[in-house]
């Protein structure tokens, strides 16, 4: 437990604080179309801000020396229509 701590120290220090002025690239992979509703999902870099498909993420591990992503997945709840009720009165 203490090394995993230790690492996450370690790489908290390569964490970039986004401002308001900062782009956060989360919506899709800079490389392909995948989305975080994609089956792998989408990671983004908590250095650069870019987002990356599990396919190319280790691609830009290797170029950048990042170690530490975000994995944003999402999952799309299908639309539920109202039921609609209707009353019969009889007098």
């Amino acid at each position: 437990m203490a090394d995993v701590k230790t690492l996450l120290e370690e790489l908290s220090l390569q964490v970039q604080v986004p401002t308001a002025a900062s782009k956060v690239y989360k919506d899709e992979c800079m490389f392909s179309f995948d989305t975080p509703y994609s089956e792998g999902g989408l990671f983004v870099s908590l250095k650069s801000f870019q987002g990356f498909s599990a396919e190319f993420v280790k691609m830009d591990h290797k170029k950048t020396g990042n170690r530490l992503y975000l994995h944003l997945k999402k999952v799309a709840k299908p639309m539920v229509t109202k039921k609609q009720f209707f009353f019969l009165l009889i007098l």
